[in-house]
């Protein structure tokens, strides 16, 4: 019994350290954003991606595959899949999420401002949506419908 015990802990502590407990944005994770898929169709796809952590944190997920996509030099992605897993017993969290990256440009001119001030609309309630999602934290969202506003 006692071996068991040291077992499953020693299996949870493997775990909790290759899943990364504390991931930090790096500067180029913090650039990429969380895009709407209509948007998607005009940028590049990088590639798809995933994290997964026992943490119990959804936002280490996020940090983790902003930073993956970074690296990857996508500025972008788009959540293909999300799912999270209880273990009762434990009382951890598994989430997963896998994302399909791209590479965006989000400069636009002055012409093309007013043709898409309609589509601001929709992108300040796709970023509502993918907040209450839990998709991002209450300061990227911020920040991000700050950004949005910012270009009226």
């Amino acid at each position: 019994m006692k071996l068991q015990t040291v077992l499953k802990v020693t299996i949870l502590i493997s775990i909790l350290f290759f899943t990364g407990c504390g991931v930090k944005l790096t500067p180029k994770g913090k650039e990429v954003r969380v895009i709407d898929s209509t948007f998607s169709k005009e940028c590049n796809f990088v590639g798809s991606f995933s994290s997964t952590s026992v943490s119990g944190k959804r936002d280490k997920v996020i940090n983790h595959l902003k930073n993956q996509i970074a690296n990857a030099k996508g500025n972008a992605f788009v959540v293909s899949s999300d799912g999270s897993a209880s273990d009762y017993p434990s009382g951890l969290t598994t989430y997963s999420i896998t994302a399909d990256a791209y590479i965006c440009n989000f400069h636009q001119t002055s012409a093309t401002k007013t043709e898409t001030d309609t589509g601001i609309v929709d992108r300040l309630r796709s970023l509502k949506h993918l907040h209450q999602e839990g998709l991002l934290t209450d300061d990227e969202y911020k920040s991000k419908r700050d950004k949005i506003i910012d270009e009226i």
